[in-house]
């Protein structure tokens, strides 16, 4: 997303007449950044543009650096309720197979 980000930026950024270029200026550092620049070229900005530039930097530092995998407490839980998952349908499963053997056999469920 940050190289995506970067050419998106560039583009819009050069094909827009002075007076809007001007006010989509705020982006200018934002590439600047996200080719390796500091971060205290957001210092000057507006709040809200800051704000802003700081949502895109985090969104791309965040598609560079994944979501570590889920803690391994997480992993025994999901594998637990699995297991008694299929504990419940093995015993329904069961049920069936009996209230069919007694239908065709004629004796009466239990």
């Amino acid at each position: 997303m940050r190289q995506g980000w970067l050419h998106a930026a560039r583009r819009l950024l050069g094909a827009q007449p002075p007076e809007t270029r001007q006010t989509l200026g705020f982006l200018e550092p934002v590439c600047t950044i996200l080719e390796g620049g500091e971060k205290s070229l957001l210092d000057p900005l507006p709040p809200e543009q800051r704000e802003f530039a700081l949502k895109v930097l985090a969104r791309c530092d965040a598609d560079m650096n994944p979501p570590a995998p889920p803690p391994e407490r997480y992993c025994r839980l999901t594998e637990t309720w699995l297991e008694e998952e299929i504990e419940g349908r093995r015993a329904i499963e069961k049920v069936w197979r009996m209230r069919l053997a007694c239908r065709l056999t004629g004796r009466p469920a239990r």
